[in-house]
């Protein structure tokens, strides 16, 4: 074998050695340099140089093709090969509840119907949640007692959001953020987007919840 794959070898040998025989030293100190070498046998060679010369601070560099910078351990994991974290299913899901209720703004509102060309109300909440495999009961009144309740500061993307526009709770619509909901008003608007936080449903609020 030649001269470097040997220095190499010496190096992954020593290594295993000093990991058994010290296991809570601290790792050599790396600083970073203008790049220098131009491969892993050269800062093989290197390392295995100044170790058995008995030096404990080592500077290499080649740093962009070996991720390796001054403040961290060199046996830090590479969080380039970590997988991102998964968004929150539920919240993903009701971003996405939100996004469809805001594309059917500007359909009509008729009483009784539950879409997919008019809405009342509530035919409106059960028509989008259906559209996403979610079945909730017809009228306002039962839906505002399915899911979990929700206070007004925790209203996320996707929740059912109720008002008393009568004498008692009467109207449903879906939170899409901002302090917004989408929901079939009346005839004279039919679906459309309205303040929650004040005006005349902000006002009315009554509760929400969140059946997903």
């Amino acid at each position: 074998m030649n001269s470097r794959l040997n220095r190499f070898l010496g190096v992954m040998v020593l290594g295993c050695v000093l990991t058994v025989s010290f296991p809570k030293a601290e790792p050599l100190l790396v600083s970073e340099q203008d790049g220098q070498y131009s491969n892993n046998e050269e800062i093989a060679e290197i390392i295995y140089d100044k170790i058995v010369n008995g030096e404990t601070s080592i500077n290499i560099s080649n740093d962009i093709d070996l991720d390796i910078r001054p403040d961290i351990d060199v046996k830090e994991v590479d969080e380039s090969n970590i997988a991102p974290r998964k968004v929150d299913s539920n919240q993903e899901l009701g971003s996405k509840i939100a996004d469809f209720a805001k594309s059917l703004v500007g359909k009509p509102y008729v009483y009784g119907r539950t879409g997919p060309n008019s809405f009342d109300c509530s035919g409106f909440a059960v028509y989008v949640y259906k559209s996403f495999g979610i079945n909730i009961p017809r009228t306002s009144q039962a839906q505002a007692y399915v899911g979990s309740r929700v206070s007004k500061g925790d209203l996320k993307p996707g929740d059912l959001v109720f008002c008393n526009t009568y004498s008692s709770l009467s109207h449903v619509g879906i939170y899409i953020g901002d302090g917004k909901i989408a929901h079939a008003a009346n005839t004279s608007t039919g679906v459309t987007i309205s303040d929650i936080i004040g005006g005349y449903y902000g006002s009315r609020y009554a509760w929400a919840t969140r059946p997903y």
